[in-house]
């Protein structure tokens, strides 16, 4: 893969001075319990975004498109049916998260069938096997697009599967990721009947997060 350039900041002042529609300008002049937020909260923030936001969606939507290419069927459908896109998003975020494990600690001692998590513990939340599980979800190592039964809950904190998290912790751009997920409704559109190339077989790799690090694909013109 090829290494990325690093992305340098500008200074919030910009933003202020401009005051433009752009997002930076909208954090740098808009107030927070009466006060503007400081140069170093504007820039944090945006640094969450970019690293959370872009490298998080970029695995997510790498992932999608494998299980689309994987499963034909599943492709002819979204691109003759763009209404079927979200259910299809929301279906790969649950078989095939971006990230596979988060870390937490337990405030007081949790009683699990396997044994007690005692209090303080740090524990490793594996996502993705929650996300298949067979008492939740029937058949889960199967792609099934018409899934998902209330596609708006899919993108809420009331979200079947556990892609975006959960509770306090539910990830904030989950209505982001829906809307970066119509993307692909428009690559189907340019390249139609996506294959993988000849002698290309999709390698997903990581741990605590997990995608196919590039995708070599045909389009039937």
């Amino acid at each position: 893969m090829r290494a990325r350039r690093p992305v340098v900041m500008p200074p919030a002042w910009c933003a202020r001075c401009a005051n433009g529609d752009d997002f930076l300008s909208a954090l740098c002049t808009s107030e927070i319990e009466g006060r503007l937020l400081t140069d170093r909260e504007v820039q944090g923030t945006c640094s969450l975004l970019l690293a959370a936001g872009a490298d998080t969606a970029e695995k997510a939507l790498a992932l999608f498109l494998t299980n689309l290419v994987d499963h034909p069927d599943a492709q002819t459908a979204v691109a003759d049916t763009p209404d079927l896109l979200d259910a299809a998003w929301a279906e790969s975020l649950r078989r095939d998260p971006p990230t596979h494990i988060i870390v937490r600690q337990a405030h007081e001692a949790v009683d699990l069938p396997s044994g007690t998590v005692p209090a303080g513990a740090t524990v490793a939340c594996v996502l993705a096997s929650a996300n298949r599980d067979p008492e939740r979800f029937p058949d889960p190592d199967r792609f099934d697009i018409h899934r998902p039964e209330r596609i708006d809950r899919e993108f809420a904190a009331s979200a079947d599967h556990l892609g975006f998290g959960a509770g306090r912790h539910f990830c904030l751009g989950a209505h982001l990721a829906r809307l970066l997920g119509q993307t692909v409704s428009v690559l189907l559109h340019h390249l139609p009947r996506l294959r993988w190339a000849d002698g290309f077989t999709p390698t997903p790799h990581g741990l605590i997060s997990r995608t196919t690090p590039h995708l070599k694909v045909t389009a039937q013109l």
